[in-house]
């Protein structure tokens, strides 16, 4: 008679991904959902990088729930991006 080889119990594939892929998955979610405001030394060079890349200004008080007004960037004197009073410079999505 053949010796019997323990037999491993294997985890169900749903259960597995029931319990682990929450605990990935709300971390990545919530860090998404975050928006910085332009503060920083990221947003000091803001400016300066829209000369590269595509910005908009949007209105201060928008908010997920309210409507975005989006104006075109205005450039000063010395090749930096502005915005209208209001407004804030922010890369284009």
């Amino acid at each position: 008679m053949p010796a019997l080889l323990p037999v491993r119990r294997r985890v169900p594939v749903l259960a597995w991904v029931t319990r682990v892929l929450p605990l990935v998955a709300l971390p990545l979610l919530a860090g998404g959902c975050a928006e910085g405001t332009g503060s920083g030394a990221a947003g000091e060079r803001l400016p300066l990088a829209c000369a590269m890349m595509a910005c908009e200004c949007v209105n201060a008080d928008a908010g997920p729930f309210t409507l975005e007004r989006v104006k075109p960037v205005q450039w000063n004197a010395q090749g930096e991006a502005t915005c209208p009073a209001g407004h804030l410079l922010r890369r284009k999505r």
